[in-house]
């Protein structure tokens, strides 16, 4: 199976929120890098199911990222 172009950043985003309880805000730069590798890997990418992309047909600027509970994360 071939590995996923983005797990590696949605798992950044995943253990910034951890280590920062949770706070967004001191996350940005893991957000940003998701959105990037989405950008360019979006239809390869099970990680990139959820991120909205400003400049993405949505053109919202939501990023959902998957954990064991589900938690929902917007900018």
């Amino acid at each position: 199976m071939k590995k996923d172009p983005c797990q590696r950043q949605a798992c950044d985003i995943q253990e910034c929120l951890q280590r920062n309880r949770y706070q967004e805000a001191a996350c940005e730069t893991q957000i940003t890098a998701l959105q990037e590798c989405c950008k360019k890997w979006y239809k390869e990418s099970g990680c990139c199911a959820g991120v909205k992309i400003k400049d993405s047909a949505t053109s919202t600027a939501a990023l959902k990222t998957t954990s064991s509970n589900q938690n929902q994360y917007e900018r």
